[in-house]
């Protein structure tokens, strides 16, 4: 009886339960928190998602900003947003980024006159992992708005 219950055991832990690599073709198909559809076919945990972006360069009065924050890890395709946590948050309207590529840029065609004050935003990034659903991480950067 007891190698029937072990064969059992042994079974299931190759076909059912949390331990299970279904076969996948997209990253969609792992529905696991942070799984990703590996080469082999097999869904394969992700590499954690981290920030390679330490810093964001200063805006310049009248002039247009560009920066791509990027991250390692992960599943992709990812999906950006970003939160104001500045005291300045109506004069930050004229920042974005774009949800698909991590470009952070004005959206208004030049830096408005807001200078000498400090601009602190959060990115978060999401990736595709987890039947799409994706786990989230975030980081805050601050920059300065300088004339040229």
């Amino acid at each position: 009886m007891r190698i029937i219950y072990l064969a059992m055991f042994v079974v299931c832990m190759a076909g059912c339960g949390p331990y299970v690599n279904p076969v996948c073709v997209l990253n969609e198909d792992c529905i696991r928190e942070g799984f990703q559809c590996g080469a082999d076919g097999m869904c394969v945990k992700a590499d954690e998602i981290s920030f390679i972006t330490e810093s964001l360069e200063d805006a310049v009065i009248g002039e247009e900003y560009s920066q791509t924050v990027e991250v390692q890890g992960g599943v992709g395709p990812f999906s950006w947003r970003l939160s104001w946590i500045s005291d300045l948050n109506s004069t930050l309207e004229w920042i974005d980024v774009d949800g698909f590529d991590g470009v952070l840029e004005n959206t208004s065609g030049v830096i408005p006159d807001i200078e000498g004050n400090e601009m602190e935003i959060v990115i978060f990034v999401s990736d595709s992992s987890n039947g799409g659903l994706g786990l989230e991480k975030s980081k805050t950067y601050s920059f300065n708005v300088v004339s040229n």
